[in-house]
């Protein structure tokens, strides 16, 4: 009996055991189904995301592309409407089944979409999609701002196999658009910027250049200071590797021979204060590809460079840079389309040119007229000024008492001197006599604030396309009061003269402290007139040219001794042209950066004061250089130059002025 129940109990234990045993192997075995099915959910939900990924970058392309071709933010449902890529069906990826996009409303709505986002990264809806401009830094390019504006894209996909429960994964991409001020810079250079061996110079403000950046001095002293951040985009040459001339320095002997050192770094060192940047465009982009659509093709308005920004558009082809009111391009379709003022002279018969006497322009060779179709002036018969003003801004309708008035106000306000006239204007670096438009700008303020009505935006385009053996400019006198508190601008496909103080509240004799005393300290601006504010001022031109208060045309073709500069006090921002070392040849230097304003007395030992911003984005179709064989020393003396960057630039600048345009790919983040 005892044996039996021994046999028995064994056999119990075994059963259960087995049962043990068994229910262990199929625990193993659900577990593993289901780590082998979350495995691949995961997987699924892992390449979901991937094709989610791909399908917002796509929409970046979209968006990048319509941009670049625009020059502008998107702001229409059409311009922001995207097709999304297909990975289902024969664009499934290799060894997949595919992915489609959910669909449904809300987070389920997984249908590819740009959208504009608000200041708090909402979508934008309804029909006014631009998107809420947010101030603030601009990403990689230290020290700078700009007006951000943002999108989003967005896109949620899911296995196609028809499994309703199957995973899905989402991604969204964030595009950002920055509006960054040209002038809130001391110096701001699309080719290379050239700062080598000046006299003793402190440099505040940012330094830019989209070329490359020479910076050195030759005595190893501390006569060139950088105070703030400077960015380049092709390599800055090291002083402590080779030299650091630009091109033509090094065909001195006594260069070679010499040795460069590198400039101080006054806030933080070179490595806190240079950094290597992407391009920062006008456009947003290079300019060879902006203009690479065919359409373009044998278009005068686009010249390759950028000139075109100063450039009077032709009516009879697109204009691929037209403006909108916040982000201006083309500086004559401000002044045409957005409310300024354009002042057209054209024609040779200007009153007192056959005589050879200076041509002055009479309120009989003046029209007050208006602007076609095609965004020009309309001619006016026996004229050969045209005045007019833009949408929104208006003159007096032609035969009455306020436009007879307004014509003989804008009659004394200019006046124009031919090359072969009896008093003229001769300028000594580019060897020849000009045509001079003369610009008597309290004059012109004095006319404008009198006679125009409406929506005046404070930006005047003036210019002369009149058929000349001489060159055609324009002068600006008796600016030293811009009258106007939002500013001026004015811009001109002709080189400037900007002669006496500018924006200084008045001469020199009638300031308390003379431009000599003022030191380099940033935005030292005791040289100004007592009580005077100084206005957010503009000049954009082919090349623009400083001339003292103590200028004379009579002495405009003698010997360098007969015209002696006097101190003189300029407070406007400056976007022109001008020849970099290679724009000219291996054989002449520039002059640099400190030469970009040129000069045509001796100033030597003679005060110089600028307050502003620079900025150089084209090759001056005015082409003599800085040094020319035979004339080196003889047409100019330089001046004790007292450069400073005008902090009032970096919050506001003046009306209608160039921005810069960067484009960046955000944060990606799943959802």
């Amino acid at each position: 009996m005892i044996i039996q129940r021994t046999r028995g109990s064994v056999l119990l234990i075994t059963l259960l055991v087995l049962l043990v045993a068994i229910a262990l192997v199929d625990m193993v075995m659900t577990e593993t189904a289901t780590v082998a099915q979350n495995t691949n959910r995961s997987r699924q939900y892992q390449a979901a995301q991937a094709a989610a990924s791909g399908a917002v970058d796509y929409a970046y392309a979209v968006w990048l592309k319509r941009v670049a071709f625009k020059h502008d933010l998107l702001l229409s449902g059409t311009s922001l409407a995207v097709t999304a890529p297909s990975f289902s069906g024969v664009n499934a990826p290799p060894g997949t089944s595919g992915f489609v996009y959910t669909t449904g409303v809300g987070l389920n709505d997984g249908t590819l979409k740009i959208q504009a986002l608000d200041k708090y990264g909402v979508a934008i809806t309804g029909s006014n999609i631009k998107p809420d401009v947010i101030i603030g830094p601009v990403n990689g390019y230290p020290g700078w701002w700009g007006r951000t504006y943002t999108y989003a894209a967005t896109a949620r996909l899911k296995v196609d196999n028809g499994d309703p429960n199957a995973p899905s994964a989402g991604a969204r991409r964030i595009f950002q658009y920055t509006e960054v001020p040209l002038f809130q810079c001391m110096y701001f250079f699309q080719d290379d910027l050239e700062i080598y061996n000046p006299a003793n110079m402190i440099i505040s403000g940012l330094i830019h250049s989209n070329k490359n950046l020479y910076l050195s001095t030759k005595t190893g002293s501390s006569n060139l200071t950088i105070q703030g951040q400077a960015s380049y985009v092709l390599p800055y040459i090291s002083p402590q590797t080779c030299y650091t001339e630009p091109p033509g320095v090094k065909g001195s002997p006594a260069e070679v021979s010499s040795t460069d050192y590198p400039p101080t770094w006054s806030n933080g060192g070179e490595k806190a204060q240079l950094h290597q940047v992407s391009p920062m465009s006008p456009m947003g982009s290079a300019l060879d590809s902006v203009f690479s659509d065919t359409n373009y093709s044998g278009n005068p308005n686009v010249s390759g460079t950028y000139h075109e920004l100063i450039e009077v558009p032709n009516p009879s082809y697109a204009d691929p840079i037209e403006t909108d009111p916040s982000s201006p391009r083309r500086i004559y379709n401000v002044a045409a389309k957005k409310g300024g003022m354009i002042v057209h002279v054209t024609g040779t018969n200007i009153v007192g040119a056959a005589s050879s006497s200076a041509a002055a322009v009479t309120a009989s060779s003046i029209a007050l007229t208006t602007l076609s179709s095609d965004g020009l002036p309309v001619a006016v018969a026996g004229k050969t000024v045209l005045i007019t003003t833009g949408s929104g801004a208006s003159l007096p309708a032609a035969g009455t008492t306020a436009y007879n008035n307004a014509v003989y106000a804008f009659s004394q306000a200019l006046s124009k001197q031919q090359y072969n006239g009896a008093t003229k204007f001769y300028d000594d670096r580019e060897n020849t006599y000009m045509n001079v438009v003369n610009v008597d700008v309290g004059l012109l303020n004095t006319a404008i604030s009198n006679s125009v009505a409406g929506l005046y935006n404070n930006v005047i385009y003036i210019y002369d396309d009149s058929t000349s053996t001489n060159p055609n400019v324009v002068r600006l006198k008796n600016g030293a009061i811009i009258s106007n508190v939002d500013g001026l601008t004015i811009g001109s496909l002709n080189p400037v003269y900007v002669q006496g103080d500018y924006n200084t509240g008045g001469t020199t004799a009638d300031k308390t402290d003379v431009p000599a005393n003022v030191s380099n300290a940033n935005n030292d601006q005791s040289n100004y007139k007592s009580g005077y504010t100084t206005k957010a001022t503009a000049i954009m031109a082919d090349g623009i040219t400083l001339l003292s208060n103590n200028w004379s045309d009579a002495n405009s073709a003698n010997a360098l001794t007969s015209r002696t500069a006097k101190n003189t006090t300029y407070n406007v921002a400056l976007l022109g042209g001008y020849l970099s070392s290679d724009s000219i040849s291996s054989t002449y230097y520039s002059g640099g950066a400190i030469n970009y304003p040129r000069f045509l007395e001796g100033w030597s030992g003679i005060y110089c004061t600028y307050f502003g911003s620079m900025v150089e984005l084209f090759p001056s179709n005015t082409k003599n250089p800085w040094i020319m064989p035979g004339k080196t020393g003889e047409y100019y003396g330089a001046p004790n130059r007292r450069f400073n960057f005008d902090t009032k630039f970096s919050s506001k600048s003046p009306p209608g002025t160039t921005n810069a345009i960067v484009l960046n790919r955000g944060i990606w983040s799943k959802w």
